[in-house]
């Protein structure tokens, strides 16, 4: 945009002042000149500092005089002036008698409109200097915002096919949520997004990306129906956008996700009619999200519902062949391939990442002492009271017999130390012999990387 074209001299020669002069003597010069400032033209008479611009000026609320000694450069968009004041220097000090560029100039109520302005010299004084100039102005703006919204539509599109082919390429689940939280953000730009899956009578948040306390709010439950704006979605059925609205009406939806929000758009995710959860947007500063946006989150919340249904049923029969029988936990095999991805993830994102590692001390003795259908129920309680001391984001696996591994995922080393000592002190507490004090103990350790 705004690029200068001269031309080299035309073989028409310039008028000197007083051909001008006589031209004019024979036409009435100002009904004449009303009718071609109607369509554009100007006049530049440097000579005798006038100006007669024409009515576009007018329109956009200046005055002739605005116009005068060169003041329109005033009003020149400042990415533009450069260009604009390069083409009048070809008329005025390389002799060019035609120039052409393409700039915004702002209206008076502050508005900017596209202009492609042709100037000729016509008149030069002894020396060759520029005299007098005239030029014709077009208004391009509705061509140009044409141009702009189709190449904005072409690179939306763009994105948005990019965008579904990576989502769709995942299998697993919590890849896949990684994945649509990462290419949404170049579809549409936010300072928090989540995705949330609909079980039974609520919604659970399983993924978000941009929150500081995303640990706590992990796993959260949202009840539907329920005093919070997810329920409109899944309702209804629809996208919706709430600015102002949100703060008043859903002050406890704040506090759970983010009380810097200030603009929110809740889109559905609706997979073969059925609608299995939703995504949400989060801007935490003005302006909010338009209907253009929302049309665009509602196109990749249909490839995002599509790549969560394939990975929910990869997930359904992977875990056929990934959890153990008897306790529910993931096995070794499983245990191995996600330590693997959490510390892909942990180095990319420069995340910490802990495990903790333990074993049930004189299993042997137990089972030989009171039988292996009592050890398998001991080892059923193990992993109960060792799941209420975790989150929703942590894995707990069976690496051996009576061994097990838990991942957790963003934890440091202090706060893994933590959640070790928890799960010994209720082992040591838990009643497990009617009418005896005896009890069941742990050898225990922790690990981490940065």
């Amino acid at each position: 945009m705004g690029k200068k074209r001269a031309k080299t001299r035309s073989n028409v020669p310039l008028l000197s002042e007083s051909g001008f002069d006589e031209l004019t003597r024979h036409f009435d010069f100002n009904s004449l000149l009303s009718k071609l400032r109607e369509i554009g033209l100007f006049i530049q008479d440097l000579e005798h500092k006038k100006v007669y611009p024409n009515q576009l000026w007018r329109s956009w609320g200046y005055r002739d005089e605005d116009m005068a000694f060169g003041n329109f450069i005033n009003f020149v968009h400042p990415d533009d002036r450069k260009n604009v004041e390069d083409a009048l220097g070809a008329l005025d000090h390389s002799g060019e008698a035609y120039a052409s560029v393409l700039f915004r100039i702002r209206t008076a109520s502050g508005d900017w409109r596209w202009i492609n302005s042709t100037s000729v010299a016509i008149t030069t004084g002894p020396d060759g200097e520029l005299l007098r100039y005239i030029g014709f102005d077009y208004d391009l703006t509705e061509q140009m915002e044409a141009r702009r919204e189709a190449e904005r539509l072409a690179r939306e599109a763009e994105t948005l096919a990019s965008a579904a082919a990576i989502i769709n390429t995942e299998l697993d689940l919590q890849h896949t949520i990684d994945a649509i939280l990462e290419q949404a953000e170049l579809v549409i730009p936010y300072s928090s997004a989540s995705v949330q899956l609909l079980k039974g009578d609520h919604l659970e948040l399983v993924g978000g990306r941009g929150f500081k306390n995303i640990h706590d709010i992990l796993g959260e439950n949202f009840p539907i129906p329920g005093d919070n704006p997810n329920t409109r979605v899944v309702q209804d059925r629809e996208p919706i956008i709430l600015d102002d609205e949100l703060r008043s009406q859903y002050p406890r939806f704040l506090e759970i996700t983010s009380p810097d929000v200030m603009a929110w758009m809740g889109v559905p995710l609706i997979s073969r009619e059925e609608i299995i959860g939703m995504m949400t947007f989060d801007r935490n500063s003005k302006p909010g999200f338009m209907d253009r946006e929302l049309k665009l989150a509602q196109g990749f919340a249909n490839h995002v519902a599509i790549a969560l249904q394939n990975a929910r049923h990869y997930e359904e029969m992977r875990s056929l062949s990934t959890r153990d029988a008897l306790t529910g936990c993931f096995n070794r095999r499983w245990m191995y391939e996600a330590i693997e991805q959490q510390m892909e993830l942990s180095i990319r994102h420069g995340q910490e990442l802990s495990l903790i590692m333990y074993d049930l001390d004189d299993f042997k003795m137990l089972n030989d002492s009171y039988g292996h259908l009592f050890g398998d129920r001991v080892l059923k309680t193990v992993t109960e009271i060792t799941r209420k001391a975790l989150r929703k984001t942590d894995s707990l696996c069976r690496y051996g017999g009576e061994e097990f591994v838990i991942i957790l995922p963003q934890t440091s080393e202090s706060d893994a130390f933590e959640t070790a000592e928890r799960i010994r002190i209720a082992m040591e507490e838990h009643s497990w012999f009617p009418d005896s004090e005896d009890g069941v103990t742990l050898s225990i350790g922790c690990a981490s990387m940065q």
